[in-house]
């Protein structure tokens, strides 16, 4: 014996990382078992190991230690079968006892030992406290352990174990001793299964988020009685510390302490279908009918983000108006769900993997216009990369006639508020009670059943020209028109609708501004540039002739001229496919000698059929009804349309308005001084015809300024007059085109 040696050492054949006890020289012979390399004195000497087996286990001067191979979960069973770990979860001193968790600890060792007494440290989570110990039921202790535990957790008499509390650590974690007095060798089917009863410990001020790995290992064993492949450590606690070895068995941890943590709802809910490529078609902008074939699906994405401590979330699916479902018509979407809600970049779970963690409730038709209400609840966070689908089949009410839409304001899903963080958007009466809830910003359904869905008007006209130089637009308004003038303006309307449609073959009126007439031959597509006449905003090609116009004669107020100009296709945003037409106007020497103002509160210059759309403007003049031949022709207004005003031989001459500052009252100013800006306003107010008016601005004296030291000002030539009699500097202001009237320049 070394007396100088102490250590534990192993030689096994099939250890190949050990030098083997016996080996040939490989120049001498051969083997089918495996070869290595021997250092001697320096010197790389090539061996060949046999193949007849040996294990060779011994200590010097030591005790001979297993490894140990011991691991803990925190949680419990959910119906005596399954384990529910504690992880995400937040626990207060007012969590049920039921759903505390248990501290489960497996003790055992592999390998030969003359160990005795084995004494392995459990450290109890921090926050909860002990209030008993047992070992687990043998029927059950598998379950604990994902089904990695050795032998049926029972014990003849002789076999004991003992629990000792050793204090609390610095950290603030109870520890505990085990002691056996035999082996827990997995080999023997020894393994030892023991659970700690917890409550949350209300003495301490514990808060937030506690976590457990390998670093941190809830249960090792003392150094002097287990050896580890995963490492030492040391426990200290009541001024004496303890070197343990860790397991590599360790599970992972990480729980909340009085601090519950809410994801945001980011659900989501579909109308329609997969086609026969797999790709999703919308069952939105659809008029259903009784006779319809097409009858949508709705799907719903039930998902959070964020870290969730919340049990069993509970969330809301309101089926859409005119259409029913029930239980049975509910199932989990596990067929492509992706594809409904658009991509993997938009959903990410496998709904299959959860066909046992929902449960869904009919509540009774308690939606906000009588729909009927499900209530979800799940058994898990459907987290990012753990979604939850479903998809409800529906069937049509056709006695529920209407245009409906659903969105955040209207919602079809929604997560009860106090299981989010997102902030809630309205309520749900169930049971008598009114429930908050969070719903979707993702959603967006309309349809109509026996009825239409009308999109928003968001038509304009324009009366002018585009300049031959630039293409820029050039108002007719402000323009005092005669028989003998050569710049007559024309006429051009945007036809534009924002949002789902199901009309077919909308209709739009345009009046002629009086003093102008038209015909059906002076309407065309605007022939270039659509977009300069409407501020840059057109959205389309403006290639489609698929249109028809009527003259419907001069029925307007004041006798203009109307047309009816139908599409056969809606001129959405969305996609692109906004009309530009344009009206050559002729100048009418029957129309009365005055100033003409069509502003947005009186008839409107282009509008669409009531039936057809709804108004973009708002307030109460956002609808207006003509009439011809005793009918009335009800129409809706854009709120783009901002008016048209013009002369017809006449003259209007504005009040001028302008006025001027500046700062100079009581200061004496020297050479050198720095000289405050004058500032001027330029306007006018009342109807005006006035084309390039011209404006003074006088110097005042003893100050000089030059037609450079004027700020740019847009459309506007500046000249110097010269000088008064009384020396002041005189410059003149010609502004082109432009109106003046407060509250347009």
């Amino acid at each position: 014996m070394d007396p100088n040696q102490v250590g534990q050492y192993s030689y096994s054949l099939d250890n190949s990382n050990i030098v083997p006890i016996i080996s040939e020289l490989a120049s001498d012979g051969t083997t089918s078992f495996g070869s290595t390399s021997l250092n001697i004195d320096g010197k790389k000497t090539d061996v060949v190991t046999s193949g007849y087996g040996y294990s060779i286990n011994y200590a010097v001067n030591q005790a001979l230690k297993p490894t140990f191979t011991g691991t803990a979960t925190l949680g419990n069973l959910s119906n005596g079968t399954t384990f529910v770990s504690a992880n995400n979860t937040n626990y207060t001193a007012d969590t049920p006892t039921d759903e505390l968790p248990t501290l489960n600890v497996r003790l055992s060792t592999n390998g030969t030992t003359n160990v005795t007494n084995p004494q392995f440290i459990v450290t109890i989570p921090k926050g909860f406290k002990v209030t008993g110990h047992n070992l687990i039921s043998s029927n059950t202790v598998s379950k604990y352990f994902d089904g990695n535990f050795k032998g049926t957790n029972s014990f003849t008499e002789s076999e004991k174990y003992t629990v000792e509390s050793l204090g609390t650590n610095s950290n603030g974690e109870k520890i505990y001793s085990v002691k056996l007095n035999f082996n827990p060798s997995e080999s023997d089917n020894k393994d030892l299964g023991l659970q700690f009863k917890l409550a949350v410990d209300s003495s301490a001020s514990t808060k937030g988020n506690q976590k457990y790995d390998s670093n941190t290992p809830l249960v090792t064993e003392l150094a002097s009685d287990g050896q580890s492949t995963a490492g030492t450590a040391t426990i200290t606690v009541n001024g004496t510390t303890y070197d343990v070895v860790k397991s590599s068995n360790v599970t992972n941890v990480s729980y909340y302490i009085n601090d519950a943590q809410l994801p945001d709802f980011t659900g989501k809910a579909v109308f329609g279908n997969l086609n026969s490529s797999n790709q999703f078609v919308s069952g939105n902008g659809i008029n259903y009918t009784s006779t319809s074939t097409n009858i949508p699906t709705l799907s719903v994405q039930l998902s959070t983000n964020g870290t969730s401590t919340v049990n069993d979330p509970t969330f809301y699916v309101i089926i859409p108006k005119g259409f029913t479902s029930s239980i049975n018509d509910f199932s989990v979407l596990t067929k492509d769900p992706s594809n409904y809600f658009g991509g993997g970049g938009y959903f990410s779970g496998s709904p299959q993997n959860h066909l046992n963690d929902y449960s869904i409730k009919s509540l009774g038709n308690i939606g906000p216009k009588g729909e009927q209400v499900f209530q979800i609840k799940l058994a898990y966070n459907p987290k990012w990369e753990d979604n939850f689908a479903g998809q409800f089949k529906l069937k049509l009410d056709p006695s529920q006639a209407g245009s409906y839409t659903y969105g955040k304001d209207n919602p079809v899903v929604a997560e009860l508020s106090s299981d989010t963080k997102s902030p809630s958007t309205g309520t749900l009466t169930i049971d008598g009670k009114a429930v908050q809830i969070t719903a979707s910003s993702n959603t967006s359904i309309n349809y109509g059943i026996e009825k239409n869905v009308l999109p928003n008007f968001t038509g304009d006209a324009a009366f002018g020209n585009l300049n031959t130089s630039n293409k820029e637009f050039v108002s007719g308004n402000g323009i005092n028109y005669t028989s003998t003038s050569t710049n007559l303006p024309t006429l051009s309307v945007r036809l534009s609708t924002s949002g789902t449609s199901t009309v077919n073959n909308p209709q739009f009126i345009v009046m002629i501004p009086k003093g102008f007439t038209s015909s059906t031959s002076g309407f065309d597509l605007i022939p270039a540039n659509p977009g300069n006449y409407f501020n840059g905003t057109f959205n389309g090609s403006n290639t489609n002739k698929d249109y028809s116009i009527q003259d419907l004669g001069k029925i307007g107020p004041n006798g203009e001229q109307l047309f009816k100009v139908t599409l056969n296709f809606n001129p959405s945003w969305d996609p692109a496919n906004n009309f530009g037409g344009q009206f050559k106007l002729s100048f009418d020497p029957t129309a009365p000698k005055k100033y003409y103002s069509y502003d947005p509160s009186g008839a409107p210059i282009v509008s669409e059929l009531a039936d057809d759309a709804n108004p973009s403007a708002t307030g109460d003049s956002n609808h207006y009804t003509f009439t011809a031949a005793g009918k009335n022709i009800n129409v809706v207004k854009s709120s783009y349309y901002q008016g048209i005003q013009y002369g017809i031989d006449t003259t209007a001459i504005p009040e001028f308005t302008g006025t001027a500052n500046f700062d100079a009252n009581g200061k004496i100013f020297n050479v050198g001084d720095t000289i405050p800006e004058y500032t001027f306003r330029l306007s006018t107010w009342g109807n005006s015809t006035v084309q390039n008016p011209k404006f003074i601005v006088m110097i005042p004296a003893g100050f000089t300024a030059t037609t450079n030291d004027f700020s740019p000002i847009k459309n506007a030539t500046i000249e110097s007059l010269g000088t008064d009699s009384n020396g002041q500097q005189l410059f003149e202001i010609s502004l082109k085109g432009g109106d003046t009237k407060l509250g347009n320049r």
